[in-house]
């Protein structure tokens, strides 16, 4: 249904456009962005894959939604953390978002990873449903995480489930 690819530098205007109708001002900055593509050198530590239609012909317009993740290292193994994840309202609920998920746990399932983590905010009943649904546990409850003074859940999702 939709095609998943490593994130350019010419998708950068269309990545922060979606960024903002998410999360308005709070969310990333252009130039966080362009680090992320451009700046982080030969061994990246962060990532954005995203979703396109391969039906449509301009690649950067039909640029559907975005997840930003990094890899990290504990105790007893490897596991991806989403760091951001972003649909474009025109294509929210059309399950955008659950394919960019469903993509990352493929890649953590064929690398060995032991799963993947989001922090995500208290007050987002939407995004915590569909973590829900993907099978996501909320592992722990961390209070005044955000700026705000919202809570974070730390939901987790292991690759063996």
């Amino acid at each position: 249904m939709f095609e998943i690819r490593p994130a350019q530098v010419s998708d950068l205007k269309r990545l922060h456009e979606i960024e903002v109708e998410c999360f308005g001002a709070e969310g990333v900055t252009p130039q966080q962005l362009n680090w992320i593509l451009e700046k982080q050198g030969e061994n990246p530590v962060i990532f954005i894959s995203v979703a396109t239609d391969p039906e449509k012909s301009d690649q950067v317009k039909d640029l559907l939604g975005f997840i930003c993740w990094k890899s990290q290292t504990i105790e007893n193994g490897q596991h991806f953390e989403i760091l951001d994840l972003g649909v474009s309202k025109l294509y929210r609920r059309e399950g955008v978002a659950q394919e960019l998920i469903m993509y990352l746990l493929a890649r953590a399932k064929a690398e060995k990873f032991l799963g993947i983590v989001v922090y995500l905010s208290e007050g987002n009943p939407p995004a915590r449903a569909l973590y829900e649904k993907l099978g996501f546990q909320t592992q722990r409850v961390m209070k005044a995480y955000y700026q705000d003074g919202t809570n974070a859940l730390l939901m987790v999702l292991a690759t063996s489930a």
